[in-house]
């Protein structure tokens, strides 16, 4: 049974001392900006002003 024979690989596994080697986590450089208000308010004032002028807001 393919089953029982994976159960004692592990249970033979988990009899063994000590904890599994593992490789170590190389640090990844948060790359996350904070959004800050001056962006978003500027984002706000451009679609207020596109409205009001009959302009289909921009995208970008």
């Amino acid at each position: 049974d393919p089953h029982q024979s994976l159960r004692w690989a592990v249970r033979r596994q988990m009899l063994q001392p000590g904890l599994p080697c593992r490789a170590p986590r190389r640090p990844l450089p948060n790359t996350y900006v904070v959004p800050t208000m001056k962006k978003r308010d500027s984002l706000r004032w451009g679609v207020r002003w596109d409205l009001a002028h009959c302009h289909m807001p921009r995208r970008n």
